[in-house]
């Protein structure tokens, strides 16, 4: 940009602008000089804590191997939510109680007979009587063993129970006659539910066994043991007879 005289208009050259001279050390001012210093000295003080920190860094000891579980949460239902069904509890009846099968819905009959004696017999049909003189006697070599009492119901029966007066208990004169004949000391009860073995006492008084013996048409008992005959009738010992007083069948409806 030219420059002219503002009275006579002529051009007038513009003398260059000086040059400052460079900056020097000799030209700081004593403020500039201490902010210098003091930023040098921080510098230190940065790296001498630095070097320090690291160094004990390094002579902290190795965590030790430490497994943590897992956070298990927990699954909390919303209070609004129904509860809960539970199945209603089941109440079993008990079963009937079981009830005497009548004599007249019973008959009887075995596998062998003694011969009539008089008018005393000896039919297996004297067992259902309801008397305590009478009885059923059988014979046979082995004192009885093997013989079977059977017996046949109207209709079936869920038989539970049997009654029975073991041997003769018949007594004649003040004499008794169960010693004198065989008595039962095992049975097996035979039912159309299956075979059941029985244990009996040699006594003169009624015993009862109690069984789940099934739904069934019949029963038949057939002798497994028997205590033989200890007293003579006259002058025989008879350990080939077997007798038995009285039997009742009981069941369920």
């Amino acid at each position: 940009q030219r420059t002219f005289c503002t009275h006579c208009g002529h051009h007038l050259h513009r003398a260059p602008e000086p040059v400052p001279p460079p900056v020097t050390g000799g030209g700081l001012t004593t403020m500039q000089k201490a902010l210098i210093g003091a930023g040098a000295g921080l510098v230190a003080i940065v790296a001498i804590w630095w070097g320090v920190t690291q160094l004990g860094a390094d002579d902290e000891p190795e965590p030790p191997d430490t497994v943590v579980a897992p956070t298990t949460l927990e699954t909390v239902a919303p209070t609004d939510a129904p509860p809960p069904t539970t199945s209603p509890a089941t109440i079993t009846a008990p079963p009937p109680e079981p009830v005497a099968i009548p004599a007249s819905e019973v008959t009887a009959s075995a596998t062998s007979v003694l011969e009539p004696a008089g008018d005393i017999t000896y039919d297996a049909a004297n067992t259902l009587d309801g008397d305590l003189d009478t009885a059923w006697n059988g014979r046979s070599p082995e004192g009885g063993v093997g013989e079977r009492l059977r017996y046949q119901f109207a209709t079936p029966v869920d038989l539970v129970r049997i009654e029975l007066v073991n041997g003769y208990v018949k007594v004649v004169d003040g004499e008794s006659r169960f010693l004198q004949n065989n008595r039962l000391t095992s049975v097996t009860v035979i039912t159309e539910a299956g075979q059941f073995p029985v244990e009996i006492a040699d006594t003169q008084d009624w015993q009862t066994i109690d069984g789940e013996f099934g739904v069934t048409s019949f029963v038949r008992l057939r002798i497994d043991g028997v205590a033989l005959a200890t007293e003579a009738l006259g002058d025989t010992i008879y350990d080939t007879d077997v007798a038995v007083t009285e039997i009742r069948f009981w069941g369920r409806s």
